[in-house]
């Protein structure tokens, strides 16, 4: 298992489940720090930098991106000496993604590079829920996390699926580390409050910092694959001894 409350889900079954860690726990650096990394992208390391992470899929590049910038310009209200950066999937096009940019008047920068990197700069991060949820905690800035989708789709989710939190970092954590808005409550109004919050209340920010640590905590150590490999080696050796 590669995520740590999986093992729990074959409690009382005939079956032997381990945790043997993440590959991303292993994937974790960060070559540049803050401000190389800023000066690189041409972006004032004075400046407040907030993350704007889309998604890598096409679906919710339609369904979230907007609701993205909106909440920009909502940040912009109050910190208007604030810049965005946007990670750019390999899995979508650019030059989409920068003519929406460029049409917000956002001062933003459509970044494709190290995600960790780009993590790293940020001083808070509006996220959808997906995997680079737990690449964010796993680095330690505090966000907020979002989703929305078709509204049939969503009623039929919320019938099926049974969980208590969508992002990977809360549910590592079994409880609410990030502030999570999905469908209806997923507006630029509240995901600028809590990006705004994260920014001006320090006890809050370290409260959010300490609980992205936890999560950290809980993943393990690196050496996910050592151990997988270990493991494997160890089946076959005593399946040649018992031939």
């Amino acid at each position: 298992a590669i995520l740590p409350f999986e093992p729990a889900f074959y409690n009382g079954l005939d079956i032997d489940v381990k945790y043997v860690g993440h590959p991303l726990i292993d994937e974790i650096h960060t070559p540049l720090g803050r401000d190389e990394f800023l000066e690189e992208l041409g972006v004032d390391k004075e400046k407040r930098i907030v993350g704007l992470f889309p998604g890598s899929r096409r679906s919710e590049i339609d369904y979230m991106f907007d609701t993205l910038l909106e909440t920009g310009q909502k940040i912009m209200q109050s910190e208007p000496d604030t810049h965005f950066l946007v990670p750019l999937a390999s899995t979508l096009k650019r030059e989409e993604l920068q003519s929406r940019l460029d049409r917000s008047d956002l001062p933003a920068t459509l970044v494709q590079a190290e995600v960790y990197d780009t993590i790293n700069a940020c001083d808070a991060i509006v996220s959808v829920s997906g995997t680079v949820t737990l690449q964010i905690a796993m680095i330690g800035t505090p966000m907020a996390i979002f989703y929305k989708m078709a509204p049939l789709t969503y009623a039929i989710g919320r019938r099926l699926v049974k969980v208590d939190y969508v992002g990977l970092a809360n549910i590592v954590a079994g409880r609410q580390v990030a502030c999570e808005y999905i469908q209806e409550e997923a507006t630029p109004e509240n995901l600028a409050h809590e990006i705004l919050r994260i920014l001006h209340d320090d006890n809050y920010h370290e409260q959010l910092s300490a609980g992205l640590a936890e999560v950290k905590s809980r993943m393990g150590e690196p050496g996910c694959s050592e151990r997988v490999a270990r493991m494997l080696s160890e089946l076959i050796d005593t399946k040649e001894a018992n031939h």
